[in-house]
């Protein structure tokens, strides 16, 4: 990811969500966590972002801040806010919530 960056500035919200999974699956919560605030700088609004961040933040056990970002994704997954790729409505994409 860092060498993207040095290349071609700043990853698209999608690459640094994906970067943020797989830390996520590495069980690094914290790294995950930087990632994710980096995909929701980008994209204020990003329901998947802010639950796979609400999760990492319970794992650190940040429950309060967990809640809140939970609740906030619910709200941006209401109005639409998740992954608006050309093929999202047709197939979800690999870590997509569905609520």
């Amino acid at each position: 990811m860092i060498e993207q960056e040095k290349e071609w500035g700043e990853p698209h919200f999608l690459d640094l969500f994906y970067y943020g999974i797989s830390k996520y699956e590495q069980r690094k919560w914290q790294e995950a966590t930087t990632a994710f605030d980096k995909v929701i700088a980008q994209y204020p609004t990003f329901s998947d972002a802010k639950y796979y961040k609400s999760i990492c933040l319970r794992h650190q056990n940040k429950i309060e801040d967990s809640k809140t970002f939970i609740l906030e994704a619910k709200e941006d997954a209401a109005l639409g806010n998740t992954i608006n790729e050309a093929n999202s409505i047709y197939e979800p994409y690999p870590y997509q919530v569905r609520w």
